[in-house]
């Protein structure tokens, strides 16, 4: 477990150039992505797909926090089939369940080497999905310290585990899907708050038009 955003860099000692390379090229494309916000679910979609190849990870998720139920759900999930991400879906998780609950309430990245042997894994997601996770690590989304939701990347693709090069590098992802979260949100709450306001004009209109009938 490591505090999000640590000052030390020794991390960079043991990347290679072309990890860097790779990673750095994945950054670029999804800055360019968010310039397109107003379309959030797709460049959300595309997000979660940088993360996971950046992370040589099987399978990635993205968990959304639900205040009013203070709950995490699955808003994106890219793994083996749809039919796997349509089930995890249906999965909610209260913040005192499972790696995801503790990252989120912790606001700490959390890195599990091993699934199998470590309790705080909630296996009703793999019991919706029939998917086994072997290796997770997850991240909180946070905007201004406000809590967004998780990103996680599971299993890595070559039976390892997550390092800390991962780590930081999917902080560096879930700060951009925070903020992608964040300022998609605030563009649908001005087009209802306009679509609402463009509603009572045409009502307010209407009854104008037929109190002049009705006088008339």
């Amino acid at each position: 477990m490591s505090p999000i955003l640590d000052e030390a860099d020794d991390w960079l000692d043991i990347v290679s150039t072309d990890d860097m390379r790779r990673v750095t090229d994945a950054l670029y494309r999804v800055h360019k992505l968010s310039e397109l916000v107003s379309e959030y679910p797709a460049v959300l979609d595309s997000i979660m797909l940088e993360s996971q190849t950046v992370a040589c990870a099987e399978a990635c998720s993205l968990l959304l926090y639900d205040e009013d139920s203070n709950e995490l759900y699955f808003a994106v999930a890219l793994g083996d089939s749809e039919e796997q991400n349509d089930a995890l879906k249906q999965v909610r998780l209260q913040l005192d369940q499972g790696i995801a609950g503790e990252c989120a309430t912790n606001r700490m990245t959390i890195n599990v080497p091993d699934a199998a042997a470590d309790p705080r894994i909630h296996t009703g997601a793999d019991d919706a999905t029939g998917f086994e996770t072997r290796t997770l690590l997850a991240v909180p989304l946070l905007d201004n310290d406000r809590l967004i939701g998780v990103l996680e990347v599971v299993n890595k693709f070559d039976y390892g585990s997550f390092t800390e090069f991962d780590e930081r590098i999917m902080e560096m992802f879930a700060s951009l899907a925070a903020s992608v979260i964040t300022q998609a949100r605030l563009i649908d709450e001005k087009l209802e708050s306009e679509r609402l306001a463009a509603i009572g004009e045409a009502v307010a209109g209407l009854a104008h038009y037929s109190k002049n009938i009705l006088t008339t």
